[in-house]
């Protein structure tokens, strides 16, 4: 079973705090030395990056997943649900040897298609937003840079399903720091240089690569790359791996897409509609937003593959008291971010001289309450899938077309602001998602939302006390 220590918690918030540095530190630059045009097209093509990335289509869930059942024990891959095992299973290494080699196979085919879709759909899109590529210096090569960086980043996404379903918590939180780091450096001295978007994209690029480097070496030790060296994968195997992989990564595929919606693609249908100015605040209040939710996450993260073990060996109060536990200390976490984003980062944003706002406070207090809904229901959607199944993917699709109708319908006719593009996912999510998902950990773990609050309260008092007792104490 897997364990974790101190450290692997203390490693997840490093690598957040290294990923918020890398915020805090590049996007000041970003605001003072960009245009407003500039940096609102730093937002859009962001946008359009998330919504490329979707060809993951859930495989990387999907083969963390597995892998942890794997690392665990289990002897056979389910397309759906979990086949229980004993506490001291032993790794069966030819199975691991096969997921592995159809994880690489899956994500090579992956990235080529991302690539072309950016090369050709994504190009169109940014050929209007710029007005025929005009409103930006160097539009054509900064976004052909962007689409080189989805690529390497979709090619590599395997290896951090490897690292994360083994265990190999630290490690992995250890390779996204170098990653960010390198990062960090070079756009640095780049944006100080003067080169713009492209200094930014030339980053991302060689960041990828040191990033993925470092956690091959972490993931493919000499002894597991020994005992993986004699087993024998043949084509049939990997195609009946994939098979059952894609069972559910089809249906965690098209939930990711709606979560893209429901949170990102508010501002491409923007794009339309608004100015780049209008853009920049809320992709903004986006970005900071996510750091608070990043950061919320951190911990169910950490824990997801103790979660898969403990699940897969039957043991259902354990994986209910340690869920509390994390989300009680999220809920912490949430409302000082919430608190820091309201009262802080205005007077610092005014401070840094930056080209870009915050968008009214009822508009980012609006974005928060609907946040925390999200983050709740993201949780317990989590927790329903351990079990290897997909229930709540023909909810998020009618939701997700309703947001985007909606959407679409307010602007063209109503002529809704950025207040909208909050307003309008925010209702449709609390018709269904936002209770049905919750309510189901409920059901499944015998519980209710009373004792659910105070089992997060107790969980996150525990969680503090278990943390700062015992030196290297499981946690």
């Amino acid at each position: 079973m897997f364990e974790l220590k101190r450290k692997d918690i203390i490693w997840g918030y490093v690598a957040q705090i290294f990923s918020m540095a890398t915020g805090i530190i590049i996007l000041p630059l970003i605001l003072r030395l960009l245009t407003e045009s500039e940096i609102g097209f730093y937002y859009v093509i962001s946008t359009i990056g998330s919504l490329i990335t979707l060809f993951d289509f859930g495989f990387s869930s999907q083969f963390g997943r597995n892998i942890a059942y794997i690392f665990s024990g289990s002897k056979k891959v389910e397309k759906e649900g979990i086949v229980e095992i004993s506490e001291n299973s032993e790794i069966d290494f030819h199975l691991l040897a096969v997921m592995l080699e159809a994880a690489k196979k899956t994500y090579r085919y992956i990235s080529v298609v991302a690539f072309g879709i950016s090369l050709t759909l994504g190009s169109f899109y940014i050929y209007h937003v710029t007005d025929g590529f005009t409103t930006i210096n160097n539009v054509v090569t900064i976004w052909g840079l962007y689409s080189l960086f989805i690529f390497l980043n979709l090619y590599y996404t395997y290896y951090d399903s490897f690292l994360q379903g083994s265990g190999k918590v630290t490690e992995s939180r250890k390779s996204n720091i170098f990653g960010k780091c390198a990062y960090l450096i070079i756009a640095f001295v780049l944006l100080i240089l003067r080169t713009g978007l492209i200094g930014v994209m030339i980053a991302n690029i060689i960041s990828v690569f040191i990033q993925r480097i470092i956690a091959k070496s972490y993931f493919f030790k000499k002894e597991l790359k020994q005992k993986l060296k004699s087993e024998t994968v043949t084509k049939q195997e990997k195609r009946d791996v994939f098979t059952k992989i894609w069972f559910n990564a089809k249906k965690q595929g098209l939930v990711s897409l709606a979560g893209i919606v429901n949170g990102k693609l508010g501002i491409f249908i923007a794009g339309v509609y608004l100015s780049l100015k209008e853009m920049g605040s809320y992709g903004l209040l986006l970005q900071l937003g996510g750091l608070i939710t990043s950061i919320c996450n951190t911990t169910l993260n950490t824990y997801y593959p103790r979660l898969c073990s403990l699940r897969v060996q039957n043991k259902k109060k354990d994986v209910y008291d340690s869920f509390c536990k994390i989300m009680g200390l999220s809920y912490f976490l949430y409302i000082l971010g919430s608190l820091f984003l309201l009262f802080c980062i205005p007077i610092l944003l005014d401070l840094i001289g930056s080209n870009a706002v915050l968008p009214s406070t009822k508009i980012v207090v609006a974005y928060l309450i609907v946040n925390i809904f999200d983050v709740t229901a993201g949780a317990a959607i989590s927790l329903v899938s351990i079990d290897n199944k997909i229930p709540f993917m023909k909810a998020s699709l009618i939701s997700s077309a309703a947001i985007i109708v909606l959407t679409i319908i307010g602007f063209q006719f109503f002529h809704i602001k950025l207040f909208g593009l909050i307003l309008i996912p925010g209702i449709v999510q609390l018709s269904y998602n936002y209770w049905k998902w919750p309510n189901e950990i409920f059901k499944n773990y015998n519980s209710n939302i009373l004792k659910y609050l105070y089992a997060c309260i107790i969980g996150f008092t525990m969680f503090f006390k278990e943390f700062f007792g015992k030196r290297n104490s499981s946690l």
